[in-house]
């Protein structure tokens, strides 16, 4: 998204988790551009805790919905808007309201629409540290509710320097609002996972997660997002399916998130074998200490595999103690003796893959497969692929 493009405002931090909230994602979009509609108002008109007019047609655009869909769809999103209550206490006080007081469309496309006089009065006085600044626009392409709720999650809590509270799993539920009936798989796929995508997509935003478990039942869960930066963004042409599912593997370690480098991680794969650096990251996916260094450890997890494998094949060729050490030959070396001509051609046709000027994800995809080859029949199909998806 361009950054001139943006429409940044001021939110009250309980409005991006309002407790029992149901609400579709196109209602929390309604609600949020009545509510800065509603600052713009009111802060202009201090005495007035009345009505103020809006264009549903601009409704629909701003939230994504296309402009001929019915209005009765609106009106059914407002109506659950006013059955919302908005609530905030500790030991010493309670307050709840509804946020939103009445509606009227007219039948010329105008919506007439007033705040409680309790949540107006909040947004005239305007106290921090209550809220925060979100970007109107950086919610318009979601298309899923959870995106939506975990990008009012960070709004609120990006100044925060541990990030989104950790949350137990039932408030988290409730925060996310998805059936109870849900699997820990269907909450990584359908909850996280489109979360993750959206964002990443949209947002330009990196979303992990880390669960702790009391045996297999899920008791918490932390949410970290992080902007990506220019590092994060280059493409990943030399990357392939697997690698790709391994990094992404470990990084659900936080140790290893934190850590993470993946200006590193380039100049590893271009020193080491990728099928020892997937090992490595299997391994290192265990530690459960602080990483000062990701390409250091990672470095010297990779340099013990292929110490271990430099061992065995000195025993298999009868190397015995004491014997005098002959110098190990530079990794290139050593492995371009034992390369068949599949292999060779293979390297042929993943140079070929890097170079075309296919999408990322389909370069990816033929990656992938090329790593499941076996023999050069099936290496010529996927030639014909590469020349026809490029025709």
């Amino acid at each position: 998204m361009n950054k001139k493009d943006t429409i940044i405002y001021p939110k009250r931090n309980e409005l991006s988790t309002l407790k029992g909230n149901t609400l579709s994602l196109n209602a929390r979009k309604i609600y949020d551009f009545i509510y800065r509609k509603g600052i713009e108002f009111y802060k202009n008109h201090n005495n007035n805790f009345g009505i103020y007019e809006l264009n549903i047609y601009e409704i629909k655009q701003k939230i994504g919905m296309n402009k001929t869909t019915d209005h009765s769809m609106i009106i059914k999103e407002l109506e659950l808007i006013r059955n919302v209550e908005f609530k905030t206490y500790d030991d010493k006080y309670f307050l709840s309201f509804p946020i939103l007081s009445g509606f009227n469309l007219k039948v010329d496309g105008t919506l007439e629409v007033a705040l409680s006089q309790f949540l107006i009065r909040l947004i005239v006085e305007n106290k921090e540290p209550y809220y925060h600044f979100v970007d109107e626009l950086a919610y318009k392409p979601l298309k899923s509710k959870y995106s939506k709720i975990i990008l009012d999650l960070y709004f609120r809590y990006k100044s925060n320097i541990n990030g989104i509270p950790q949350m137990d799993i039932n408030k988290f539920q409730d925060t996310m609002q998805y059936t109870k009936g849900y699997k820990n798989n269907d909450i990584e796929r359908f909850v996280l996972g489109q979360a993750k995508k959206e964002l990443e997509n949209y947002n330009n935003l990196i979303l992990t997660w880390n669960i702790e478990r009391v045996g297999r039942k899920w008791a918490s869960i932390k949410l970290n997002i992080k902007e990506k930066n220019i590092i994060d963004t280059i493409p990943v042409k030399q990357f392939s399916t697997k690698l790709l599912k391994a990094i992404e593997k470990s990084r659900k370690n936080r140790f290893i998130d934190d850590s993470y480098s993946q200006k590193a991680m380039e100049k590893i794969l271009q020193k080491y074998e990728e099928k020892d650096i997937i090992k490595a990251l299997g391994e290192l996916y265990k530690y459960n200490s602080e990483i000062k260094n990701f390409s250091k450890i990672l470095t010297a997890k990779i340099e013990n595999i292929k110490n271990s494998k430099m061992a065995k094949i000195k025993e298999n060729q009868g190397y015995i103690l004491g014997q005098e050490e002959v110098e190990i030959p530079l990794k290139s070396d050593f492995i371009e003796s034992r390369k068949s001509y599949l292999d060779i051609e293979k390297e042929k046709v993943s140079n070929l893959i890097r170079n075309t000027g296919l999408p990322t994800e389909r370069r990816i995809f033929l990656m992938g497969q090329l790593g499941e080859i076996e023999n050069l029949e099936d290496l010529e199909k996927i030639k014909s692929k590469i020349k026809k998806s490029e025709s």
